[in-house]
C-alpha cells in the first residue's frame, strides 16, 4: 500500500478527509512525516550525547556533532548532503545495513522524507511549487523503527490516537419549572462561552430530558454511564436544592486526564443560584485547562501545555503543583533558564529558601525510550489493580500512564537530592504521594533503583516513629523496607545493610529472603549478599 493510499483511508485522520472547505488543502498529509522529523531529532540528540563516540572511535569522523549536521528544520534553505547522509548512516548503524537496501539515488529517499517534513513545518507553502514525493512505505516503517517505534503504523498510533478535543455532555434537571430550565440553559451558555475560547477544542452536547423515561434523579454510576455512552471527557449533573440553591457535580471520565491529577473534578459543590454562573464558569474552565494541558503534553506539544498550566496558576489553582509540571516541561524542551527557574519557585513554596544543588539530571533525555512497558497483567488505577484485558483500550491507556510518570520521576528525585533542605513533613509527603502510584515493576533498574531509594527513605522515617508513641507498628516499616530491598540494585550496599539490621531485630529475616527469592531468583547478587548476613 502506498503512504497516500495510507492515510487518505485512515480512521484517526477521518476529520481532513470529511472536510469538504480543505479539498484543496493537502498539508495534513504532511503532517506525519513532520511529527516523525520531530522524534528523529529526539533521538539524534540522545545518540550525540550518549553513542556517537563509540560510532566514531571505529568509523572515523562518521558522525559530526552538530545537530543541524543531521536535522534541516532550523536551517534555511534545500536539505543537504550531511543530512541526507547522516539518516543514511544512522539506519544502517542502529538498525542494520539491510534496513536501507536502496542501490540507486539512494540518498534521494531521505531528502524526500525531510522535503515532506519540511513542507508541513513552513507557515505558507509556496504556490509555484509542486509538493514534495511521498516516502514509500517500506522507508516510513524504516525510520519508524529508528525511533524505536514497531513499525510506522505503531508509530501513527501512538502519536495520533489522542485527540485534543475535549467533549463535555450536560445531563438535564428532572424538573418542569422555569428556574430548571434556566439553569439548563446558563449551563449551556456558559459551555458556548467556553467554546470561544482560543486555547479550547472544545463540544459540548445537552440531552434532552426526554431520553430518559422513568428518571427522576441521576446516581454518580448513571451520570457516568450516559457520559461514557457519549464517550465525553467531562459529564455534568446535579440538581436543584431550594429556589435559591443549586448542587452541581462535575466528573472527569477520561482517565488520561485524571491520572496522577490530585482529583481535580468538582465532586457535588454547591451553588447560589443567582451566583453560580460565575464560579462555576471559573471552575469549569479551570477543569478545562487542566485537561488541555494534559492533551497537549502528550502530543509534545510542551509550549501549548505550558501556557495553559500558568493560566491555571493567574486563576489561583493549585501553585505548587503547576509550577512543579511547568518546570519539567520546560526541561523537556531543554530550556534550562526557565526550568530551574520553576525549579526554584516550586522548592520556595514548599519552604526551601536556599536551594545548594542544582537541577541537573532530574531524568533522562531519552526518558521516553528507555521506560519500560508494564510487564504484569495488571495495572494499578486510583488504588485498584486493573486487568489490562477489561480496559477499553490498554495500550493507550498504558501508555499515558508511562508518559505521565516523567513528572512522578523527577518529583522523588528532586525530593531526594534536595532531602536537607525540604521541610520533613514536605519531603515525606512527596514520597507517599508518588510511591502510592507507581509499581517499580512498571520500570526499568535506573528508575526502580530511584524508587527503592524512596522506600528506604520512607523506611527510615517510619522506623524511627517505633521509638515513640504512636499508632505506627513493625510490620508497616517492614513493608517499606521490604519494597526498598527487592529495588534497589546491588551497589546500594549501605542502604541493604540498614534494612537487613531492620530485618535481624524485628525477626523477619528469613521472610525477607523467601521473598527476595521468589521476585529475584535463587542466583540474584542480593539475594546472596543476605542470605550471607543472616
Amino acid at each position: 500500500m502506498s503512504y497516500l493510499n495510507y492515510i487518505e483511508r485512515h480512521p484517526l485522520f477521518k476529520k481532513y478527509q470529511n472536510d469538504s472547505t480543505n479539498e484543496d488543502n493537502i498539508k495534513w498529509k504532511y503532517e506525519p512525516f513532520y511529527v516523525l522529523g520531530k522524534k528523529v531529532e529526539q533521538r539524534v540528540k540522545e545518540f550525540l550525547r550518549y553513542e556517537r563516540e563509540g560510532y566514531n572511535d571505529t568509523i572515523k569522523n562518521r558522525y559530526s556533532k552538530v545537530l543541524a549536521d543531521y536535522i534541516p528544520f532550523d536551517v534555511v534553505g534545500p536539505v543537504n548532503k550531511d543530512q541526507k547522509w547522516h539518516l543514511r548512516y544512522l539506519i544502517e548503524d542502529l538498525l542494520g545495513k539491510e534496513e536501507w537496501p536502496y542501490t540507486s539515488n539512494e540518498n534521494r529517499v531521505a531528502a524526500d522524507f525531510w522535503n515532506s517534513a519540511l513542507y508541513f513545518k513552513v507557515d505558507v507553502v509556496n504556490e509555484n511549487r509542486d509538493p514534495p514525493a511521498f516516502s514509500s512505505m517500506e522507508f516510513l516503517n524504516t525510520v519508524a523503527k529508528l525511533c524505536r517505534y514497531e513499525d510506522f503504523d505503531d508509530f501513527i498510533h501512538q502519536c495520533f490516537s489522542r485527540d485534543l478535543e475535549i467533549d463535555i455532555v450536560l445531563l438535564p434537571f428532572f424538573c418542569q419549572d422555569s428556574l430548571c430550565a434556566q439553569l439548563e440553559d446558563e449551563l449551556e451558555h456558559i459551555c458556548k462561552e467556553l467554546k470561544q475560547c482560543p486555547e479550547y477544542d472544545l463540544n459540548n452536547e445537552r440531552l434532552s430530558v426526554d431520553e430518559f423515561e422513568g428518571f427522576t434523579k441521576f446516581t454518580n454510576r448513571d451520570a457516568e454511564k450516559h457520559g461514557d455512552i457519549k464517550m465525553a471527557d467531562f459529564v455534568i449533573w446535579g440538581k436543584m436544592l431550594s429556589p435559591s440553591e443549586v448542587t452541581l457535580t462535575l466528573k472527569i471520565l477520561k482517565p488520561d486526564i485524571d491520572f496522577f491529577g490530585d482529583g481535580f473534578s468538582i465532586k457535588t459543590d454547591n451553588f447560589k443560584f443567582l451566583t453560580f454562573i460565575g464560579e462555576f464558569r471559573s471552575k469549569l474552565k479551570q477543569m478545562i485547562s487542566w485537561a488541555s494541558a494534559i492533551r497537549h503534553f502528550y502530543q509534545g506539544n510542551y509550549a501549548d501545555s505550558i501556557a495553559l498550566l500558568k493560566e491555571l496558576i493567574e486563576s489561583g489553582y493549585e501553585e505548587i503543583e503547576l509550577n512543579f509540571r511547568i518546570a519539567v516541561l520546560y526541561d523537556l524542551m531543554e530550556q534550562s533558564v526557565d526550568a530551574n527557574h520553576y525549579y526554584y519557585k516550586t522548592l520556595n513554596l514548599v519552604g526551601v529558601k536556599k536551594v545548594i544543588k542544582g537541577f541537573q539530571g532530574l531524568f533522562d533525555l531519552n526518558f521516553f525510550q528507555v521506560i519500560e512497558a508494564i510487564t504484569t497483567d495488571y495495572i494499578r488505577i486510583n488504588g485498584d489493580y486493573i486487568n489490562k484485558e477489561k480496559l477499553l483500550d490498554p495500550k493507550i491507556m498504558i501508555n499515558e500512564v508511562l508518559m505521565l510518570m516523567i513528572f512522578e520521576i523527577v518529583r522523588v528525585n528532586l525530593a531526594l537530592k534536595h532531602k536537607n533542605e525540604l521541610p520533613k513533613e514536605v519531603f515525606e509527603r512527596v514520597l507517599v504521594k508518588t510511591i502510592n502510584q507507581i509499581q517499580p515493576s512498571w520500570l526499568k533498574t535506573k528508575y526502580k533503583d530511584l524508587f527503592g531509594r524512596a522506600y528506604f527513605e520512607l523506611g527510615v522515617i517510619n522506623e524511627n516513629r517505633l521509638k515513640e508513641p504512636g499508632d505506627i507498628d513493625p510490620e508497616q516499616v517492614y513493608v517499606y523496607y521490604e519494597n526498598a530491598a527487592l529495588n534497589l540494585g546491588i551497589s546500594h550496599k549501605d542502604h541493604h545493610y540498614a534494612c537487613i539490621r531492620f530485618f535481624r531485630n524485628y525477626k523477619r529475616m528469613q521472610r525477607i529472603i523467601d521473598r527476595l527469592r521468589e521476585a529475584l531468583g535463587e542466583e540474584d547478587d542480593i539475594l546472596k549478599l543476605y542470605i550471607s548476613l543472616f
